[in-house]
């Protein structure tokens, strides 16, 4: 595929939700950032992320231990 000169590639919206230390470099990086420091906060960020539309959402190991049950993971 060719790209005429000055094209931008469009970028993916990625989320990265844990605990605030965790995730904090990746901001670096442009990944957007929703921290979570328990179950709740976590599913709500989980949420949030789906309704903003975010193409790719990562969490932590933390956060995916907490919240396995209630996603059915």
């Amino acid at each position: 595929m060719r790209y005429e000169k000055g094209y931008v590639m469009p970028m993916s919206k990625i989320a990265v939700i844990g605990p605030r230390d965790a995730i904090l470099a990746f901001s670096a990086l442009g990944a957007d950032t929703f921290p979570a420091s328990d179950r709740d906060s976590a599913l709500s960020a989980i949420e949030k992320a789906r309704t903003l539309g975010y193409q790719l959402v990562f969490v932590t190991e933390t956060v995916a231990e907490q919240v396995a049950g209630p996603l059915n993971l």
